[in-house]
């Protein structure tokens, strides 16, 4: 095979390849991924120990026929929607795309220069676009970037307890602070030989608790030293362990003791638990030296101290103050006796945990909206408040009406979970509309008391109405001042409290083509919105559509109203067409051709709203008019007359204009030409021709040295005029020239003008057509000439539109 053969054949299977592509197909309909993924995502990508260091994210596209995608892109967006990583891929050649979808996709939770971006909330969607400018939008999904391990602080004041049932150092308490919140913590007690005898669990914060010295069989575990752990591993893989040594059973019984009358008091000077009575026992105090009584914090340290000799106080009044008389800072306390006899033994013990609160309790009020409607739409029918507290015994929460009567209660113990309304009272009647607030408060042990309040609750179960409606059956957006933008009337029974609305328009096949709105909180709607047909875009594109309004309520009503009647955007004039019978008219009443039938149609899609039939002169001028609305259905007849009743010219050609106008103001003109016949008319006993469209060279007796164009219908005249004078071969004929005055409004001019210029014109004229005719076969004998100038007009020389109608030559036909 030589090489001009093999590069022949290349360029044939080429050519043959660019056909084939050309040729194809392209899918154009809705696509949609698989295998999305449905749950938020954690990853912790900065400690690197292989879990959960990215975003692995796995995809499927189905097999649709003829998808040629042109681009693809994935991205990483912050809470604020700001793009914080993007990754994708642009086909080279327009005309020929081939970006494929990968199925996977990872994600190391960087910004596009590779930096770690901070712990947060992050969402990504996948954008793909295909066909003739189409496009797919995924769901967005969460991940969340969480590179902090779990993290609380332990400890125990006193580690060293006696669970033997005697109301003292019964329970050692273990102080968990500054929790993280996660989904599990894991706490254990571990025996000297590392077994874990005791386990608890927490969700959310590890609070702190208090063990009574019982495995998990809920028996007493024996004397020793005790071990506490916790862990977490939170939803990215993040994992600590913390652990406190140190924690002491010992059950043996001490000669002394001292206990405490309150769990918690107040030192604050409010009249209510002021104070704190520390009780002393022993078994004997013969023989006593000394004794000291000490109040150590969770620390261990002595932050007050009481002692004596000899005689043992049967109890101490704690006022909450140290050694300088300052009132000791909130905290958990015990209280510690020591005593000391002759013969050296120093017995001791330690009393209860007792708590110094001066603070009232915590709580921290909180709802992501005031305003519901419980109407059972599913959307903001309840009122949820969040309900941050302390560890208390009992909270009491109340629902009050706008005249403050409780009509609502509810309770917790510990800390108050979160509280949910659904507008009933206590008996399970639904209140009426109308404003309510919300009241916690709680007593704590120290008769420390908090009320908090969350007020301006509405309750609204109106039920909105919006609704969209327009005049316009379309627009016609070309510029043109008519129906160029199509308008809707939005409105509402209740304009006020409207988080978002938004108005969209949608074609024929459901697809969106412009969306009007706003996503700013408390907007109100518009009572308008003019849309001048252009899309998402700024093409226009000629279809039917419907426009969807949109209303969210504050409250949470979310209502949707549609236009009751599709409506066009078509900027395309109606297809019409013109024509006329007979090919040649003849109005000179002779009873052949003297009628004219004028045939227009057309159509269009927005339905032809008026058309107009414009009958023009050979000058240009409107001679006759018809009009109507609606559709053209019948054929016009034509007299030859116009709209003052003068009859057409003989050998002129007139025009025929058809507008019709669509109901969107879109016009089409048709046009066709009538030629009119040679009119022989009756005068008085004689026969008359009028000839206006002979074409002389200005001021000249010359036809023939004209347009080309107005040459050859010259001839086509004279050769007409001809044959119709031979059909009346029994008549003299008259030539009469005349001439169309310049000076008409100048007397001084006017008569030199038709002396001078007009008659011997007019003359030579009569004469150059008299032996056109001779030269056509008319007997020179039946032919007379005469010549008139300007004496003779048949409409006002000051008439300029008309005045080339003066501008004639006329047949006389007389009976010999």
């Amino acid at each position: 095979m030589t090489n001009r053969l093999r590069k022949y054949l290349k360029f044939m299977v080429a050519i043959t390849a660019i056909s084939v592509i050309a040729g194809c197909a392209t899918f154009e309909g809705q696509i949609d991924l698989e295998n999305l993924p449905k749950d938020v995502t954690w990853i912790s990508p900065v400690n690197q120990d292989g879990l959960n260091d990215e975003l692995k994210v796995e995809f499927s596209l189905p097999p649709y026929k003829d998808l040629v995608i042109s681009e693809y892109r994935i991205i990483i967006e912050d809470q604020t929607g700001k793009t914080v990583y993007k990754q994708g891929e642009v086909s080279a050649r327009k005309k020929k795309p081939g970006v494929k979808i990968p199925e996977s996709f990872s994600w190391a939770g960087v910004d596009q220069n590779g930096k770690y971006l901070p712990d947060g909330d992050y969402f990504y969607h996948i954008d793909i676009f295909y066909g003739n400018e189409q496009s797919y939008k995924s769901p967005s999904f969460m991940v969340i970037i969480d590179n902090t391990a779990p993290s609380v602080e332990i400890s125990a004041a006193y580690p060293l307890f006696s669970p033997d049932g005697d109301g003292r150092l019964d329970t050692v308490r273990i102080f968990q602070r500054f929790s993280s919140i996660e989904a599990k913590w894991e706490g254990k007690i571990i025996n000297s030989a590392g077994t874990s005898v005791k386990t608890f669990v927490w969700k959310g914060i590890a609070t702190d608790f208090v063990w009574n010295g019982k495995d998990t069989s809920e028996k007493y575990v024996p004397d020793g030293e005790y071990s506490y752990i916790i862990s977490s591993t939170d939803e990215a893989s993040n994992k600590s362990v913390f652990s406190l040594d140190g924690i002491t059973v010992n059950t043996e019984r001490s000669p002394v003791s001292i206990s405490r009358n309150l769990e918690s008091f107040s030192p604050n000077n409010d009249g209510k638990k002021d104070t704190l009575l520390l009780t002393t026992d022993a078994v004997s105090t013969t023989d006593l030296t000394s004794w000291t009584v000490s109040i150590h914090n969770s620390k261990g340290e002595t932050v007050r101290s009481y002692s004596g000799e000899k005689s043992l106080p049967a109890s101490i009044l704690f006022d909450g103050k140290d050694n300088n008389g300052r009132i000791l800072p909130d905290g958990f306390y015990k209280g510690h006796i020591s005593l000391t006899f002759k013969n050296g033994s120093m017995p001791e013990n330690v009393s209860q945990l007792f708590e110094i609160d001066n603070a009232p309790p915590l709580v921290y009020l909180s709802a992501a909206y005031l305003l519901f409607s419980p109407d059972g739409d599913g959307r903001r029918d309840t009122l949820k408040i969040n309900q941050s507290t302390s560890q208390e015994d009992l909270w009491s929460a109340s629902i009050l009406n706008n005249s403050g009567n409780e009509i609502r209660k509810q309770t917790w113990t510990g800390r108050a979970s979160q509280f949910e309304w659904n507008a009933l009272d206590s008996n399970g009647i639904k209140v009426p509309d109308g404003t309510y607030s919300y009241r916690i408060e709680c007593t704590d042990k120290a008769d420390n008391q908090t009320v908090k309040e969350l007020k301006s609750i509405r309750v609204d179960t109106r039920i909105p109405v919006v609704r969209i409606s327009s005049n316009n059956k379309g627009a016609s957006p070309d510029g043109d001042g008519m129906n160029d933008f199509i308008s809707f009337d939005l409105t509402t029974n209740m304009p006020e409290e409207i988080g978002t609305w938004g108005l969209e328009i949608i074609n024929h096949n459901g697809d969106l083509t412009k969306s009007f709105g706003s996503n700013e909180i408390t907007s109100a709607l518009p009572s308008r919105i003019d849309w001048d047909g252009v899309d998402e875009k700024g093409i226009i594109r000629e279809d039917e559509y419907t426009a969807r309004l949109n209303v969210e309520y504050l409250k949470g009503n979310y209502i949707t109203s549609i236009t009751e009647k599709t409506f066009r955007v078509d900027i395309t004039g109606p297809e019409a067409e013109v024509s006329v019978s007979p090919a040649i008219f003849s109005p000179d009443q002779d009873g052949v051709d003297d009628i004219l039938s004028i045939k227009a149609t057309a159509k269009d899609v927005s339905g032809i709203d008026f058309w107009k039939i414009r009958i023009i002169d050979p000058a240009g001028n409107n001679f006759r008019t018809f009009a109507g609305t609606g559709e053209s259905r019948d054929v016009i007849k034509w007299n030859g007359l116009s709209d003052k009743n003068e009859l057409v010219q003989s050998a002129s050609d007139y025009s025929i204009q058809y507008t019709v106008t669509d109901k969107m103001g879109n016009s089409t003109v048709a046009e066709t030409t009538v030629p009119i016949d040679i009119l022989v008319m009756k005068d008085g006993e004689n026969l008359k021709i009028i000839i206006s469209s002979i074409y002389f060279v200005p001021n000249k007796a010359d036809y023939l040295n004209v347009d080309p164009e107005e040459k050859m219908k010259n001839l086509a005249t004279l050769d007409r005029l001809a044959e119709i004078l031979k059909k009346y071969s029994q008549y003299r004929i008259r030539l009469e020239g005349h001439t169309a005055r310049v000076y008409w409004d100048n007397p001084a001019r006017l008569q030199t003008e038709q002396d001078e210029v007009l008659l011997p014109l007019s003359v030579e004229r009569a004469e150059v057509i008299k032996e056109a005719l001779i030269a056509r076969g008319i007997n020179a004998t039946r032919l007379t000439t005469m010549g008139y100038g300007g004496n003779r007009p048949v409409v006002p020389h000051s008439d300029i539109t008309n005045r080339w109608k003066n501008r004639r030559v006329e047949f006389i036909l007389i009976k010999k």
